[in-house]
């Protein structure tokens, strides 16, 4: 189901057109079990804030988002091009500096590509809503690949309001950008890209 992004209703007409259980589908059980594994994991956990904001931690659906992408075979690398348009490629491992100052890592390093983008929109009530994308897949711009990080009410979008916003994820991106994420078990730096309608 995760592979081929299929929605629960999707995968019972799928399951009932061959047959159930005879055609060598699991039981529902076991799939309502798996569901449940799944929406327990830490990168799949919100809560809501002071404003009714509706929140996820950064890192966890990050890595949660990584370690999906690798098991199921979609993780892609994205090189970045030299001077001489040729992509560079991944010659050296990511290795934090904790003492330094943050610096972007040089294009050689190995890496995760990371969009970060605060959209406006919603009917009735006006929301923001803060979404990152990894574009080390085949179609990262899909639906299904964003990570709704928060849907914030958003009646006004002057640039204290937005800072106001995106404030706490701020805590949550520095340490990213600083120590790297796993994938596949090495160290990785992350390459961030800010995308969006807000500018923020």
């Amino acid at each position: 189901m995760t592979q081929h992004s299929l929605s629960v209703a999707t995968w019972s007409a799928l399951r009932k057109a061959y047959g159930g259980t005879e055609g060598g589908f699991a039981p529902r059980e076991v799939m309502r079990a798996a569901t449940r594994a799944i929406s327990a994991d830490p990168g799949r956990q919100t809560w809501t804030d002071d404003r009714r904001a509706r929140l996820v931690s950064l890192r966890n659906a990050l890595e949660c988002s990584l370690v999906e992408l690798v098991a199921s075979g979609q993780f892609r690398e994205r090189l970045v091009r030299g001077t001489d348009a040729l992509p560079v490629p991944h010659t050296s491992a990511y290795r934090p500096t904790s003492e330094a100052a943050y610096a972007l890592h040089a294009d050689h390093v190995a890496d995760v590509h990371l969009c970060l983008g605060l959209d406006k929109g919603g009917r009735g009530v006006p929301t923001a809503k803060l979404v990152a994308t990894i574009p080390n897949q085949e179609r990262p711009m899909s639906r299904e690949s964003f990570i709704l990080l928060a849907t914030m009410p958003c009646t006004s979008d002057a640039n204290a309001d937005l800072h106001e916003m995106v404030g706490r994820w701020m805590g949550d991106l520095q340490p990213l950008l600083d120590s790297g994420v796993s994938v596949n078990g090495s160290l990785r730096a992350v390459h961030l890209f800010q995308t969006g309608d807000l500018s923020f």
